[in-house]
């Protein structure tokens, strides 16, 4: 995705009535348009590197950062949000935004660990055998001189691909406290199932296989509700189901929200 502004200048604005422009910021997430605003005088140009199946492996990402911009000498200037892993018994970056000093800043976002990795590029782990750190989002914003050069820098990273999950990706309906919607990825792996009638009943083998025919129709309407005592694997089985859904955006709602059109 791409968002810029052009050569548009706004010096006859100061930076107190740029600010208000600015768009909101996630709970916990910096305000990079703000930051750059207030550094470099300019609303930024922007763009955002984000897929649903592959993210991006953070050191290998940094490495060709201080590669590409000279920028080793300065990470010690990088704004940095950590959380601790209780694993490794150590503190890890959850969020990164590193600035070249010139007009262009990258910003690392949603940083975790996993370990339902595949490796194509065969990346040295993070941590154990399997535990690597990697990124869901990466946002570039830069002066418009800088448009190629951050194209390139897009371009390069994106083919530092550690993995594409073997987990299904669920979006979950989150609230901000200014009572506004975005949504947050889940990861959900999918159970062994490995005889349906043997979990659930020869009956119910032919009620799985229609729900599965109507679920993947591409202009399929309806609502599947599932029935049964507590601990008889209705949850087991929708996690389950999330994984045979193929080439459609799954949404959770969760317990409570109202919206209103």
């Amino acid at each position: 995705m791409l968002n810029s502004v052009g050569n548009y200048r706004h010096s006859e604005l100061s930076t107190k009535s740029l600010l208000p422009l600015c768009p909101s910021t996630y709970p916990g997430t910096f305000p990079c348009t703000r930051l750059f605003l207030a550094k470099y005088r300019q609303y930024p140009c922007k763009i955002v590197l984000v897929s649903d199946n592959e993210v991006q492996h953070v050191q290998t990402v940094i490495s060709h950062l201080c590669q590409q911009l000279n920028y080793q000498e300065k990470l010690d200037n990088d704004l940095i949000a950590r959380c601790y892993h209780s694993c490794s018994k150590t503190y890890f970056t959850r969020q990164r935004l590193l600035d070249s000093g010139n007009g262009l800043t990258v910003t690392l976002k949603d940083i975790r660990w996993t370990t339902d990795s595949d490796n194509p590029h065969q990346y040295k782990a993070d941590y154990s055998d399997d535990h690597f750190l990697v990124c869901d989002c990466i946002e570039i914003f830069y002066l418009p001189e800088h448009d190629e050069e951050a194209r390139i820098l897009v371009t390069n990273i994106s083919k530092m691909t550690l993995y594409k999950s073997k987990s299904t990706i669920l979006h979950m309906i989150c609230k901000t406290k200014q009572d506004r919607y975005y949504l947050r990825n889940i990861t959900i792996k999918k159970p062994l199932i490995t005889d349906m009638s043997l979990n659930y009943g020869q009956q119910f083998v032919p009620v799985h296989e229609k729900i599965i025919k109507n679920l993947n129709k591409k202009d399929g309407k309806g609502i599947v509700l599932l029935h049964g005592i507590p601990g008889s694997g209705k949850t087991h089985y929708i996690r389950y189901l999330i994984h045979e859904i193929k080439d459609k955006t799954l949404i959770y709602v969760p317990l409570g929200y109202s919206f209103s059109t």
